[in-house]
């Protein structure tokens, strides 16, 4: 009783330590509400205007045109200029000029917005302007946001990081546990090898936080799709790795210390059990998401329960194929 008791205590720390982690760096809100805008204006009488209707957020703006001589222009959002202080950065490529800015919340009204670029002198034909809530996007579920960027809508509690806390933390348990009922593997074995894996995860999730807490300026965030499959990949990775080198000693030393000395149909059919087994937990586990709402953690986490029983499925089918054809029956 007292060395479940340990395991609970364990369990309970790592689903605080990783959601403690999520609240930092995992999205609660819509992808949806990462946009980006862009439209090309003309200029006329030296000024090009450019309308949007935003919700109030810190802003990255670019402005792009062609570049003449002594060309001199002024930025203004809602009739306030934008301060020398506000430039990023200003790429020149060819004739093309592109200039980088950074947009405070105290500039933007929730609603109509208004940018104008004013040309003291030799103005281009149009300027094409480009206004996005997030500074980069790497991939399709990584944003590089501005730090007091209120997109994320803060680092509190959230129901929907804690279930991907849970879904983790239980899903680096099954393999290990799973193992010890289909092979012989010590308890002991198992909780090192998820906390081997676990260890793994928590230090690329610290390392995407400290990398975008850099000067204060930026911060990383992941959507929660992009976490799941990130965890997983980094989870079952390393334990694969931890795994793998033992499962090589004992064939050549015919030591049980991993697995029982069974034939080849039993092996893999043992490790099919364990793909449709994990099959299973998943889609148990997207039942729940769909009566919460949570689509966002549903979707992917039934395609992996598909990939676990596709590839549970093909490897008994091919390992019974394979002992019926080498060990044919008499008629």
């Amino acid at each position: 009783m007292r060395e479940y008791i340990k395991y609970i205590i364990l369990l309970l720390a790592e689903i605080i330590v990783l959601n403690s982690i999520c609240s930092y760096l995992v999205m609660d809100t819509s992808q949806r509400r990462l946009r980006s805008f862009r439209i090309e204006v003309p200029v006329i009488d030296g000024k090009a205007r450019a309308d949007f209707d935003l919700p109030k957020d810190y802003y990255y703006l670019k402005v792009k045109h062609v570049m003449y001589e002594k060309q001199d222009k002024m930025l203004f959002v809602n009739k306030s200029i934008l301060d020398s202080d506000k430039f990023l950065k200003a790429a020149r490529k060819g004739i093309i000029e592109t200039d980088s800015l950074y947009v405070p919340d105290d500039l933007i009204k929730p609603g109509h917005n208004t940018i104008e670029v004013i040309f003291n002198q030799n103005p281009p034909g149009d300027v094409d302007v480009t206004l996005s809530n997030y500074r980069k996007n790497i991939g399709d579920g990584i944003y590089i946001l501005f730090f007091d960027s209120t997109t994320i809508l803060g680092a509190g509690f959230s129901i929907k990081r804690l279930m991907l806390a849970i879904i983790v933390i239980f899903l680096s348990w099954m393999l290990p546990i799973l193992l010890g009922k289909f092979f012989t593997v010590t308890t002991r074995d198992a909780v090192l090898l998820q906390l081997y894996s676990l260890l793994a995860l928590l230090i690329t999730l610290i390392s995407l936080v400290l990398v975008g807490d850099i000067g204060k300026l930026f911060r990383i965030v992941i959507v929660p799709d992009y976490f799941l499959n990130l965890s997983f990949t980094v989870v079952f990775f390393i334990q694969f790795l931890i795994l793998f080198p033992k499962m090589h000693y004992i064939h050549i030393k015919d030591q049980v210390s991993l697995l029982p000395s069974v034939s080849s149909y039993q092996l893999k059919s043992k490790l099919a059990d364990i793909g449709i087994i994990l099959s299973l937990i998943l889609l148990i586990f997207c039942s729940f998401l769909w009566l919460l709402h949570l689509e966002l953690l549903f979707i992917p986490l039934a395609d992996i329960a598909l990939l676990f029983l596709c590839i549970g499925v093909i490897i008994k089918s091919l390992a019974f194929i394979k002992s019926n054809s080498s060990n044919p029956k008499d008629k």
